[in-house]
């Protein structure tokens, strides 16, 4: 983030069915200007932006209300 590596010990990745995918090669990606990355929370099961690309800012159609 911002430059620096996010160390996360806390992450396993252990389903062997989609190992080698965009999940577990991601690297470190520049999110273009007016656009988001969005990523799932469930990291062995969620199909978000490292399988179908970034989000441009205009699409979005509502706000975050629980964080």
């Amino acid at each position: 983030i911002d430059g620096q590596p996010l160390g996360e010990s806390y992450v396993q990745f252990a389903d062997d069915e989609i190992r080698g995918s965009p999940r577990d090669n991601f690297g470190t990606v520049i999110v273009p200007k007016g656009s988001l990355l969005v990523m799932g929370d469930n990291r062995d099961r969620a199909y978000d932006n490292r399988f179908w690309g970034f989000v441009e800012s205009s699409r979005i159609k509502g706000r975050v209300f629980i964080y």
